[in-house]
């Protein structure tokens, strides 16, 4: 039996948790030390959008990452239909599950170290796509949006985008996320519950939606509290608990769908009302990579995350160095 027949026989059943746990512990041993096997095709490196951006466009898109400051490999795109891994001697990774692969990261998150800094840093590379386009275009930087933001304590912003030198935007009330303003310690205590946190997302939509309109009819409110949970990853200093409860939140959406391996990561997928929502992350680090929305009949968005963590460093001329490979890209 491996490690992912070991970990569905412990969920079906339902014993404690450290149980529970140390099998997701193999699962993301066995992600982060697979077996060799003959050669592997790459599925398509998938990215996102932004949910409250998404729902002034007629589509909410969500975007979601850890906190990290390792650049996010894209991959090569492939046939939808291709499988992970080919050869008689290949391990299967057909009965591996999109929940799986989401509670896997959820475990990871919640042991990883707490990190600290004066600046939490993000690097978001995003472009727009025709409707019915599915897989993610190219990066090319002459025709896609490098933004960076650079947000203290006290919730000062620095803004820069494609290279430019940083303005500081007027004081905002604070980190805003799940539809919110909260200070740095309320972001520290939100819900490490994952009900409890749906619920406080819920209570914070239902709030704005009633000064700024309900979106609900274009996605459920299940995709809405999704898109918002996988923001919640990577725009602001989230602590460990509280991001493996958006993981174990997302991952009990219906219809999680496990897609493939691609560079950087597991692809998992779930829609989100008429149109598709596609994640990469890596379980043995819990880093999401990107977030890919497509629709048939609405503008999709492909959103790549460069980096998401805290920095010491605040740029204060024109960057002469891709941020992928540049001092504030750079690992802590």
């Amino acid at each position: 039996m491996d490690e992912l027949e070991s970990l569905r026989a412990v969920l079906a059943r339902e014993p404690s948790q450290t149980v529970v746990d140390e099998g997701r512990h193999r699962l993301v041993n066995a992600i982060r030390h697979p077996a060799p096997g003959p050669g592997r095709r790459r599925r398509p490196g998938v990215g996102l959008a932004l949910v409250a951006a998404s729902a002034a466009c007629s589509a909410l898109v969500a975007v979601g990452v850890v906190a990290t400051g390792d650049p996010a490999p894209t991959a090569s795109p492939a046939p939808t239909g291709t499988t992970s891994r080919t050869g008689p001697s290949a391990p299967t990774r057909a009965a591996l599950s999109g929940k799986e692969v989401l509670l896997a990261a959820a475990t990871t998150a919640e042991q990883s170290p707490e990190s600290s800094g004066r600046y939490w840093y993000q690097a978001l590379q995003s472009t727009w796509m025709m409707p019915g386009v599915t897989e993610p275009p190219p990066l090319d930087p002459e025709k896609t949006y490098l933004d960076e933001y650079w947000n203290d304590r006290d919730g000062n912003l620095w803004y820069a985008r494609n290279g430019k030198k940083p303005k500081h935007l007027p004081a905002k009330k604070g980190f805003y996320t799940i539809f919110h303003y909260f200070t740095f310690e309320e972001l520290q205590n939100l819900p490490a519950d994952p009900a409890a946190l749906r619920d406080l997302t819920r209570k914070y939509y239902e709030e704005e939606s009633a000064k700024d309109g309900d979106h609900t009819r274009l996605v459920s409110m299940d995709a809405i509290i999704a898109g918002s949970l996988v923001e919640l990853l990577y725009e602001v200093p989230a602590p460990p608990k509280v991001r493996a409860a958006a993981f174990r939140a997302i991952a009990e959406l219906p219809d999680v769908e496990y897609i493939g391996a691609v560079d950087g990561g597991i692809a998992v997928r779930y829609p989100v009302g008429p149109d598709k929502e596609t994640v990469v992350v890596d379980p043995g680090t819990s880093l999401l990579r990107s977030v890919l929305r497509t629709g048939r009949k609405r503008p999709g968005r492909y959103l790549r995350i460069v980096a998401a963590k805290w920095t010491d460093e605040l740029r204060t001329t024109p960057r002469t160095a891709d941020p992928a490979t540049g001092p504030t890209a750079s690992t802590d």
